[in-house]
């Protein structure tokens, strides 16, 4: 069902906040991130239990209530050092990289430096992991990012202006495979996210995770 008034409002808050955190100093966002986190986390009893409960799924018995409260929160910071730092993104230069950057393990990397050959990267989707695309458009080479469909139509464009602003090209999820796998024959490179959580009616593969949970994750 829509909601008008909440997509708009939704939308208009969106954009100042993306303006807003545009016009920071890169410094002042960890700390930033850190606060609202932490307010948030606070805020949310219902995500909060959720993280407790995949904190014991995934380390059952192992961590006091002191240790998962303290990652739980972490985890909160975290996701708002990424999206801060995504609207930041727009600010973001091949010489900012270079200084704020360190990459580890690039002598092993035969495809980087050979335009034509192909390669797909394979990440976790763990920690800032919206800066993977626009950093890799400065260290590997552009390329296309899929779009995340949003409930609010309204919020997507913002998403891919964010997501392009180092020069890769924002394509629909609709017939995204097809689309990369044309991009990969032609000696294109890319990365996937491969334990992004997949809806099971979207050709998931279920995978068995932390002794017996069941994970529905991209093919």
């Amino acid at each position: 069902m829509n909601h008008p008034l909440r997509d708009w409002l939704e939308y208009a808050g969106l954009t100042a906040a993306a303006w807003l955190i545009a016009q920071l100093d890169y410094k002042t966002l960890r700390p930033l991130a850190d606060l609202i986190g932490s307010i948030v986390y606070w805020c949310d009893p219902r995500g909060r239990r959720t993280a407790f409960q995949n904190l014991e799924a995934a380390f059952p018995e192992k961590l006091t209530s002191a240790r998962k409260r303290w990652i739980a929160r972490g985890a909160y910071r975290t996701f708002g050092r990424t999206m801060l730092e995504l609207f930041w993104a727009p600010n973001m230069t091949e010489e900012f990289v270079r200084e704020h950057v360190v990459f580890e393990g690039w002598e092993h990397d035969t495809c980087r430096a050979d335009p034509k050959k192909s390669a797909i990267y394979c990440c976790m989707h763990f920690s800032n992991f919206e800066w993977l695309s626009l950093v890799g458009a400065y260290s590997i080479t552009r390329g296309p990012v899929i779009a995340q469909n949003f409930k609010n139509r309204f919020l997507g464009p913002i998403f891919n202006h964010l997501r392009a602003s180092t020069g890769n090209t924002v394509i629909p999820q609709e017939r995204a495979m097809i689309k990369m796998l044309k991009h990969l024959k032609s000696g294109g490179k890319f990365g996937m996210l491969i334990d992004l959580n997949i809806d099971p009616k979207e050709g998931a593969v279920p995978i068995t995770t932390f002794g017996g949970l069941i994970a529905s994750v991209t093919p």
